[in-house]
């Protein structure tokens, strides 16, 4: 999955999206969506899909009933984010 988010940015893109995880409930699956964007349709697609595929193969059930919780995760593109 990773390597289709590689080859949708340029080697010198930066930036940074937030993807926001909700859980409600203990069996409902886990709601993602960007709460900001890079301003790329195809790479925000890109990455909600990984997100989501993610965000169903962990087993929320082992914590028990979280009852409505929201996760923000920043995603940051290009070197800077690495110094």
């Amino acid at each position: 999955m990773r390597a289709s988010v590689e080859g949708l940015v340029a080697p010198d893109f930066q930036g940074k999206l937030v993807v926001l995880v909700q859980f409600r409930g203990l069996d409902a699956a886990p709601l993602v969506s960007l709460e900001e964007t890079v301003g790329s349709d195809r790479l925000d697609r890109e990455i909600l899909v990984v997100f989501r595929r993610a965000a169903n193969l962990v087993p929320v059930s082992i914590a028990g009933d979280v009852g409505d919780a929201s996760v923000r995760l920043p995603v940051h593109f290009g070197m800077a984010a690495l110094e």
